[in-house]
C-alpha cells in the first residue's frame, strides 16, 4: 500500500514545467471529543485525484474511482490496514494528550506520508510527518535517515525512532521503492483520466481595487499566472491564490492585479496562464481604459445621481444639530466601492477630492459642476428637512433626516 498526506509546500505547489510530476498521497486522521465524527479516516490520492477511503464507522476500504476497482483481495487488504491504523491512532492520540496534558475537549492526530515521481528525469523523492491540533509533532528527514521533534512533547518519539535503525531502514525502502512501485501502478491504472491535459479558461474581471485574472476548468492542476506591465513581469503589486478544486476533477486559480490609487502606472498589462496543456493563454488590460471608465463611474455616480450625496449627508451630517455649541454645518461625501472620493462643505461651500487619483485625472471644470449640484442639492435638502420637522411636529431639538 502506498501513502501520502501533503502538505502543499512539498508537493501541492510544484511549478509549470513540460514533464509529468506524479504524486501518491494519503492522509491519516484521528480525532478525539468529537462524538459525530469518525475516530479515525484515510484518503488517498493521486495526483491531486481521490482514489481510496476509509473511516472507523463504515470499516471498509472504498475505490473513489473506477479504475481503482481492482480486485476483492486488494480491498479486503485495504480494510485490514485501515482496521489496524485506527488501532493504533487511537492508542497514540491517548498517548499524546498525557504528554501535552489535555484530558478534555477536541484533539486531531494526522499522519501525512508519501512519495512523487517525475516521469521524465525519474528523480523520486517521498515524505512522513505527523501533527497535532494542528501543529507540527514530528518529521521524518530522509537524506538524513532521522526523526526531527519541533516541540517538546516529542522528543521521547524521536529518541526511540531514531535509536530504531532498523525501522528508519524499513521507511527509507518504503519511500524509495515501495511507494514508487505503487504510484506507477496507479498512474497506469488511472492513465485515461490521470494523463488528460484540459487547456483552462481565463476570465479578467474587476473587484474592489484590483483586476483578477481567472484560470479555471484544467487539469492537471500544475498552472502559472503572471501579471506583466509592458512585457516585464510584476512583483509588487500582486496577490497570488490557492490552486483550488473544482467539483468536476478539474482546477482553478486566481491571481489578482492591485490598483492601488498612488501606485497605478498608465500602460498594457497582461495576465499570461502556462498550462501544459497548449500555448500560453494571454489577456490584455489597457490600464488607461480603466481610468476613464473609473471617470466615468465617477461621473455617473457623483454627476447625474446628487441625491446619493444627498442621502449619505443626511447620514454623515446634512442633519442639522441644533445644540448649543455645535456650528451649523452641512455635509455631502461621494463615494466608489467604499472609498470616499469627493466632499462639499456648506461652511466652505465647495466640492473637493478625496482621494489624489480623483484630483489628477478630472480638470477644475468638472469640480466647478459639481459644487453647483451640490450647492442645489444643499437647498433642496435644507427645504426637505422643513418639511419633514413639520410632519414630526418638531421643533427646536435635534432634527435627523429618516431614511
Amino acid at each position: 500500500m502506498g501513502c501520502v498526506f501533503e502538505l502543499g509546500v512539498l508537493f501541492g505547489c510544484l511549478t509549470f514545467s513540460t514533464a509529468e510530476v506524479h504524486t501518491l498521497r494519503y492522509f491519516y486522521t484521528a480525532t478525539s471529543g468529537i462524538s459525530s465524527f469518525p475516530e479515525f479516516i484515510s484518503v488517498g490520492m493521486v495526483d491531486g485525484v481521490d482514489i481510496s477511503y476509509y473511516d472507523s464507522v463504515l470499516r471498509k476500504g472504498m475505490p473513489k474511482q473506477s479504475w481503482m476497482e481492482i480486485n476483492q483481495e486488494y480491498w479486503e487488504s485495504e480494510t485490514s490496514v485501515g482496521m489496524g491504523q485506527h488501532q493504533i491512532f487511537k492508542a497514540d492520540i491517548e498517548i499524546l494528550k498525557g504528554r501535552f496534558n489535555h484530558t478534555e475537549g477536541v484533539h486531531v492526530l494526522q499522519k501525512m506520508y508519501g512519495c512523487m515521481w517525475d516521469d521524465e528525469t525519474r528523480d523520486t523523492d517521498g515524505y512522513e510527518q505527523f501533527g497535532y491540533d494542528g501543529n507540527d509533532f514530528l518529521s521524518l528527514d530522509l537524506k538524513t535517515k532521522s526523526w526531527f521533534a519541533p516541540v517538546p512533547q516529542a522528543i521521547l518519539s524521536k529518541t526511540k525512532w531514531n535509536n530504531d535503525q532498523m525501522y528508519l531502514e524499513k521507511r527509507n525502502y518504503y519511500f524509495g521503492r515501495v511507494c514508487i512501485d505503487w504510484l506507477k501502478k496507479y498512474v497506469q491504472y488511472g492513465s485515461s483520466t490521470l494523463e488528460r491535459k484540459v487547456p483552462p479558461e481565463v476570465f479578467l474581471s474587476q473587484k474592489d481595487s484590483s483586476v483578477v485574472c481567472h484560470a479555471t476548468g484544467f487539469y492537471p492542476d500544475g498552472v502559472m499566472i503572471t501579471w506583466k506591465r509592458d512585457g516585464e513581469e510584476m512583483w509588487d503589486d500582486v496577490d497570488v491564490g490557492e490552486t483550488l478544486p473544482n467539483g468536476d476533477g478539474t482546477f482553478q486559480k486566481r491571481v489578482a492585479l492591485i490598483l492601488s490609487a498612488d501606485k497605478m502606472k498608465k500602460g498594457q498589462y497582461t495576465c499570461e496562464v502556462a498550462h501544459k496543456s497548449g500555448k500560453p493563454i494571454i489577456k490584455t488590460l489597457i490600464l488607461e481604459d480603466v481610468l476613464v471608465r473609473l471617470g466615468n463611474i465617477l461621473g455617473i455616480i457623483i454627476g447625474c445621481v446628487v441625491a446619493s450625496l444627498v442621502i449619505i449627508g443626511a447620514i454623515v451630517g446634512a442633519v442639522m444639530m441644533k445644540k448649543k455649541g455645535y456650528r451649523k454645518a452641512e455635509h455631502g461625501i461621494g463615494m466608489v466601492d467604499g472609498v470616499a472620493v469627493c466632499y462639499y462643505d456648506s461652511n466652505t461651500q465647495r466640492m473637493a477630492p478625496m482621494q489624489r487619483w480623483m484630483e489628477d485625472n478630472l480638470d477644475q471644470q468638472y469640480w466647478e459642476e459639481e459644487t453647483k449640484l451640490a450647492r442645489t442639492a444643499k437647498q433642496a435638502l435644507k427645504a426637505d428637512i422643513e418639511i419633514l420637522k413639520l410632519r414630526f411636529n418638531q421643533t427646536d431639538e435635534n432634527v435627523w433626516l429618516p431614511l
